[in-house]
């Protein structure tokens, strides 16, 4: 019972975590390959995240509430574990602090061609974000109206500084040379 609260309360905290962002980030080029979309990862990610009701963009495709304030999203980065006889990889969605917010199970995929083997992989790390039930809250929003004050802003001079203020101002036009 207690293994059951504890996984219970973490997914409650991750679906919470989660619910905080606006969109999640695919990258074209992960950090594990050395093409862009090689094996078609992004393509995937992207459309499996999308599928599963997420708001998904491309890194180079931002919208303009998310370029100008980064903390609206997460970066979702595709972790390859692979060796040489399985590929295995895990997905972990990164805050704009570079801090993980959510991490996927790992996927493991015994197949040969690449391209089904990552396929594969990553559905299966993805089978983590099936219990996640998604709505946006806004958190990371700042609408709140900013009221400015000026009240106290000005002080009084006694009339022997101001008195200074004025010689002082008059001392520097006098030494100013006139062009």
């Amino acid at each position: 019972i207690t293994i059951l609260l504890t996984f219970i309360g973490y997914a409650t905290f991750a679906q919470a975590n989660l619910n905080d962002y606006k969109y999640i980030i695919v990258p074209k080029k992960f950090d594990a390959f050395k093409n862009m979309n090689e094996h078609q990862t992004s393509t995937l990610i992207k459309y499996l995240f999308t599928g599963k009701g997420f708001t998904t963009v491309y890194d180079d495709q931002l919208p303009e509430d998310l370029k100008f304030n980064r903390c609206l999203g997460v970066i979702a980065d595709l972790q390859d574990d692979s060796t040489m006889f399985s590929t295995k990889t895990t997905i972990n969605l990164i805050d704009c602090n570079d801090n993980i917010v959510y991490s996927s199970m790992q996927g493991i995929s015994k197949e040969k061609q690449y391209k089904e083997a990552y396929n594969e992989a990553i559905r299966e790390s993805m089978r983590t974000f099936n219990g996640v039930n998604y709505t946006y809250s806004g958190k990371n929003d700042k609408k709140d109206a900013v009221t400015v004050s000026f009240k106290n802003d000005l002080k009084k001079l006694d009339a022997s500084k101001a008195d200074k203020v004025v010689q002082a101002e008059k001392e520097m036009e006098a030494a100013t040379p006139i062009k």
